[in-house]
């Protein structure tokens, strides 16, 4: 997806991931969402309509959660909603599994990437 950046947690199961290895990968994904924006000058031309749609959209998961946190005796585990750390393990296990982590041996290609797109919670 151009102009999606992603580094640390967001990259899969990485060994790179102590201190110095998300430092670096924090800063080749700053550059080059840097270099993104230079290059590509994308300015964005949205309505309040869209602003107003997004919106609904992005807080879309708090009103499913008030509405239906009653269903399970569980919070964390619910057939109407995902909440933000399981999102974050799906997340994570699609990054890992598609997009170059440990389990891929740190390798992706387009089909994979592509595969990962497909795959609901991505």
């Amino acid at each position: 997806m151009p102009g999606i950046f992603c580094a640390g947690d967001a990259s899969g199961a990485s060994s790179h991931k102590f201190s110095s290895g998300s430092h670096a990968k924090g800063r080749i994904a700053a550059k080059s969402a840097i270099r993104y924006i230079i290059e590509k000058n994308p300015t964005p031309n949205v309505d309040q309509g869209q602003i107003d749609a997004l919106k609904a959209e992005i807080l879309k998961p708090l009103d499913l959660f008030e509405q239906h946190k009653a269903v399970s005796s569980d919070p964390d585990i619910n057939p109407n909603y995902m909440k933000p750390k399981m999102f974050m393990f799906r997340l994570q296990k699609l990054m890992d599994e598609y997009a170059g982590g440990v389990t891929s041996q740190f390798c992706t290609s387009k089909g994979q990437l592509d595969k990962a797109l497909e795959l609901p919670g991505s």
